[in-house]
């Protein structure tokens, strides 16, 4: 019976406060809600939570993108940054993970990436009608906005603690 319990609590999301613990690879998630944009989300996203360093969430998985969505609050997701970014065009239209793990898991919305204005090069939620089921879309790294910039996605990586 004992056993079972200890199970049973590896296998469920702990939320402690506006944090969320994934036990299917130890890692912590923060929506961060705030009319900013890519690049000072991400400096904000290297603060601490119990001496952990965050960073904006890399999303390497089908599994990992319908956690943060469920877990982080859905459609409040709209409009969030996530780490993904656009090399420099010398590098043409690469995608790349500010973690430096391979960008092979792709969730984007009908028609993104479309580069609309030739510099979108930051990852987001998607944050309009097209947003379904956490989608997401490129938009410029310094773009801001009560529409488009709504706030920031932070992971922070753990051991799994058993």
């Amino acid at each position: 019976m004992v056993l079972a319990l200890v199970i049973a609590a590896h296998t469920a999301a702990i939320q402690i406060g506006d944090i969320v613990f994934n036990p299917d690879n130890g890692h912590y998630y923060e929506r961060v809600d705030a009319n900013i944009d890519w690049e000072h989300s991400r400096l904000n996203a290297g603060k601490s939570y119990k001496g952990l360093i965050g960073h904006l969430a890399t999303i390497t998985s089908e599994e990992e993108n319908q956690f943060i969505f469920e877990k982080l609050g859905g459609d409040k997701l709209k409009g969030h940054w996530i780490g993904g970014y656009k090399g420099p065009s010398s590098q043409g239209s690469v995608w790349h993970w500010i973690s430096g793990e391979r960008f092979t898991f792709v969730n984007f919305g009908p028609g993104e990436p479309n580069n609309n204005g030739g510099n979108e090069d930051g990852l987001q939620f998607h944050f309009t009608g097209q947003f379904v089921h956490g989608k997401w879309n490129d938009l410029p790294k310094l773009e801001t906005g009560t529409d488009r910039a709504l706030g920031y996605v932070v992971e922070y990586e753990a051991p799994i603690p058993f």
